[in-house]
Order: C-alpha cells, then sequence, then structure tokens
C-alpha cells in the first residue's frame, strides 16, 4: 500500500513538482481477483484528492460502430482534461486486449491504438485508473503506458 499512499502523496505536492520540472505519475493500474478492493481504492484516491471521478460504464462507450468506441473514449478523456478529474475505467482488459495479429479484429486493435495516444496527450492534472483482474491479458504497450501497477490481494484476518 506504500505505492497507494506514495501516488496520493505525489498529487498532493504537485505544485512543488511543477516548480522543479518534475513528472507526476498518473496513471494507475490496479490488479487483482475480484472483490478484492480495486474499486475502493479508485474511491479511497479520489476522496483523498478531492477529485471529482468519471466512472467509465463500459456498456455506454463499447459500439458495434466502427469508429464509435474510440470517439466515446476521446470525449471522456476530453471532459477529464477540462474537469481536471479521475477517469476510472473497470474491467480494463475488455478494452485493452493484447493485439492478437493472428485474429482480425480490427477495431479493438484501433481501440487500443487510441488509448495509447490518450495516455501519451493526458494532462499531468488529469488522472487515469484502471481496474482488471486480468492484468495478462493486457496489451504490452499499455502496460508500459501506466507510471504504477498495483497488485492488490484478499486481506486476511489473524485470530
Amino acid at each position: 500500500m506504500n505505492e497507494l499512499k506514495n501516488f496520493i502523496e505525489e498529487h498532493r505536492r504537485a505544485d512543488l513538482l511543477h516548480k522543479f520540472n518534475l513528472p507526476i505519475a498518473n496513471k494507475l493500474l490496479l490488479h487483482g481477483p475480484s472483490g478484492c478492493g480495486k474499486t475502493l481504492a479508485s474511491y479511497v484516491i479520489s476522496g483523498e484528492l478531492n477529485k471529482m471521478m468519471v466512472v467509465v460504464n463500459l456498456g455506454a462507450i463499447v459500439s458495434s460502430k466502427l469508429g464509435e468506441t474510440s470517439k466515446n473514449l476521446a470525449k471522456i478523456f476530453r471532459r477529464a482534461a477540462a474537469e481536471d478529474c479521475i477517469i476510472f475505467i473497470d474491467e480494463f482488459d475488455s478494452l485493452g486486449k493484447v493485439r492478437d495479429y493472428s485474429q482480425d479484429h480490427g477495431e479493438m486493435k484501433r481501440v487500443v491504438n487510441t488509448i495509447l495516444q490518450l495516455f501519451d496527450y493526458l494532462p499531468q492534472s488529469s488522472i487515469v485508473i484502471a481496474a482488471t483482474n486480468q492484468k495478462d491479458m493486457l496489451d504490452e504497450a499499455l502496460l508500459r503506458r501506466f507510471d504504477f501497477l498495483l497488485s492488490l490481494a484478499y486481506q486476511t484476518k489473524n485470530k
């Protein structure tokens, strides 16, 4: 959990980091089994930083129309940049799957390419938190774009 504390502290001291032209981590991947607290952690970050969180509803943005999913994602990222808020994408593996060139699913490859571009041009004041329980299904180029990859696990109580 130190990584999570460091991520929050870095954003609390953003003015100091900007003063010295230091980068601020703004892309966080939470991964672990279902029910381990990934979504809760994103709400905690939002509350600690006092930032509004835009929760991406995959059912509302994924479209069967060519190019529409990418347009919907770009719209969300523009909103986050304008409003200085956190984007939370749950079940990120459904958008960021490995681009397997042996099976031609051109639209999902375009979506991954769009996400890569959106990540590259994300303002430092905006934050993207993605959550998945299938990290191994994510595209390598996407994984490299995250500043922090935080593994969460179930906590057991000592008796």
